[in-house]
């Protein structure tokens, strides 16, 4: 790879731990300038070493948050603008055509964007694709049938992608009647719950027209929330199956851009798509780690750059801080078993120690 200057690169969620494990790899990796944006100047990317210059905006859910972020990058003109969370690459793709021509966009295009967030869109792609999806019960839910007629376990997922965990187990007729009764207003789907095994698995990685320029395999072992959360032990595998079935339904799309494709597998061992995640994931870290440097890949392209990836190598990650915060917050977590989840088998930790005071939870 050759870069003639160091590329500045306006990060986006700095709140984001994960955030980290970005600007780390791009430092690393293409000597990046590091504009970071965030709501704090006590966020996660605001105290990073690896963070040149630290910039303030709204949350990315405030309605304000696209026009501060283009002021932003029509001040300090970047030469890449990289959201990682779901709602910045949500109002960067609205606002693409809005930008300076000099700047580019590390998002995928708006189509692609809504069908990946709208499951039902996502499922009928994996159909075509021939890639099986859970069998749906929401026409039997919508057509008001009794509750007791349901086939449980049942999983309530929003139809639409909104960050977060949007994912409840309902176990019998009990838990449908307090979930229907209790949820928010969005459009929910009621389908087969796959739960042969809690592991989930994932090809990710930087796509151009639907073939992987970087990718990589994992198994997620331990989440948090436990249900659809994200990573806490995370693992990269060498699954042909599902790497081929990833990259066969990006091919159907023509997906160029950032991606991540999550399967289960059912109690047949049959793979079982769950989502297209369209941004960077939460446990990035792992793949940076494993010399899967999908960011890098996906910045040099937009800058015109030309990287040669090696293969990634065997590791297991652990995000102690991810897993301690969320226990301290649930009194029903088992406080030993997650110490332990954490310590064996050995696996390395998300943490640098030169930039230790970053990972720690943001302060108010």
């Amino acid at each position: 790879m050759s870069i003639q200057s160091a590329p500045k690169v306006l990060l986006l969620d700095g709140d984001y731990d994960h955030t980290l494990a970005v600007a780390r790899e791009l430092n690393q990796q293409l000597s990046a300038l590091i504009l970071g944006v965030s709501s704090s100047k006590n966020s996660h990317l605001s105290r990073s070493r690896h963070t040149h210059k630290s910039l303030l905006a709204p949350t990315a859910t405030d309605p304000s948050y696209g026009s501060k972020v283009l002021a932003q990058i029509e001040e300090h003109l970047p030469d890449v603008v990289l959201p990682v969370g779901y709602h910045s690459t949500a109002a960067m793709v609205q606002l693409r055509e809005h930008l300076p021509p000099s700047v580019q966009l590390v998002a995928p295009a708006a189509e692609q964007f809504s069908l990946a967030v709208d499951k039902i869109a996502t499922y009928e792609q994996a159909r075509l694709a021939g890639i099986r999806s859970p069998i749906d019960y929401t026409s039997v839910v919508n057509l008001a049938a009794s509750a007791g007629d349901l086939p449980y376990p049942l999983v309530a997922k929003a139809r639409h992608e909104r960050g977060g965990s949007t994912i409840s187990v309902l176990q019998d007729a009990s838990d449908f009647l307090a979930f229907t009764a209790s949820q928010e207003d969005y459009e929910y789907l009621y389908q087969e719950y796959i739960d042969a095994s809690e592991e989930t698995h994932a090809f990710s990685g930087f796509f151009l027209n639907g073939d992987p320029v970087v990718g990589i395999a994992h198994e997620e072992k331990r989440s948090v929330p436990r249900k659809g959360g994200s990573g806490t032990r995370v693992r990269s595998s060498f699954d042909e199956e599902v790497t081929s079935n990833a990259i066969r339904l990006m091919r159907s799309l023509n997906w160029s851009g950032i991606a991540q494709v999550e399967f289960k597998r059912d109690s047949r061992g049959e793979l079982v798509l769950m989502e297209i995640n369209p941004k960077v994931w939460a446990s990035y870290a792992l793949a940076s780690r494993a010399g899967a440097h999908v960011v890098s890949a996906a910045v040099a392209h937009a800058i015109g750059a030309h990287r040669s990836e090696p293969k990634y190598r065997g590791i297991e990650m652990v995000f102690p801080l991810r897993e301690g915060y969320y226990v301290s917050k649930h009194d029903e977590e088992n406080v030993l078993a997650a110490i332990w989840s954490m310590l064996w088998p050995p696996a390395r930790p998300d943490l640098e120690l030169m930039d230790l005071r970053a990972y720690l939870p943001k302060r108010k």
